[in-house]
C-alpha cells in the first residue's frame, strides 16, 4: 500500500514561501482522479447534464408543439407537432459539445437515451396541454 501512494505522490518541500510561515510539505497527486475525463467533466457530471438536457428539451419541444401545433382535438393528430420532437432531439447534441460533453464518445445507448427521455418528457407534457385544452 505505501508503494503504490508512493509511485502515485510526489514529496514537495516548501522551504520558505514567505516570512511568517514555517516549512512544510505537501503532497502533490501526479495525475489527475480516474474519474475525470479528458472534457473536465466527471462521469456524473456527464450524466447529469445529458439527462437535464434531454428533459428540458423535451418539456420545451412540448410546449412548442402546444404553440406551434394547437392544443384542439384535431391539433392531435398534426405531424407538425413529431416533426418539432424530432427538432429538439437533433438540436441538443450540439448543445451538449457547447456545455463540454464529448459527443464523440456517445454510443448507441447514450443516442438511444437521449432520444428516449426527450420523447417521453415531450410526450407527457404535450399530453397535458391537449388534455386541458390549454390555449396560449
Amino acid at each position: 500500500m505505501a508503494s503504490r501512494r508512493s509511485s502515485a505522490y510526489r514529496t514537495v518541500r516548501a522551504e520558505s514561501i514567505d516570512s511568517s510561515t514555517i516549512p512544510f510539505c505537501v503532497s502533490v497527486p501526479l495525475y489527475s482522479m480516474a474519474t475525470e475525463s479528458a472534457s473536465g467533466l466527471s462521469d456524473h457530471m456527464r450524466g447529469v447534464t445529458v439527462t437535464t438536457s434531454a428533459c428540458l428539451g423535451g418539456i420545451l419541444a412540448g410546449l412548442a408543439s402546444a404553440v406551434v401545433v394547437g392544443t384542439t382535438p384535431e391539433s392531435a393528430a398534426d405531424i407538425q407537432a413529431v416533426l418539432i420532437l424530432g427538432i429538439a432531439v437533433f438540436a441538443q447534441f450540439p448543445i451538449l459539445k457547447l456545455v463540454g460533453v464529448d459527443i464523440g464518445d456517445f454510443g448507441i445507448k447514450d443516442n438511444l437515451f437521449v432520444s428516449f427521455m426527450t420523447f417521453c418528457l415531450w410526450f407527457i407534457t404535450y399530453a397535458v396541454l391537449l388534455s386541458e385544452a390549454v390555449t396560449f
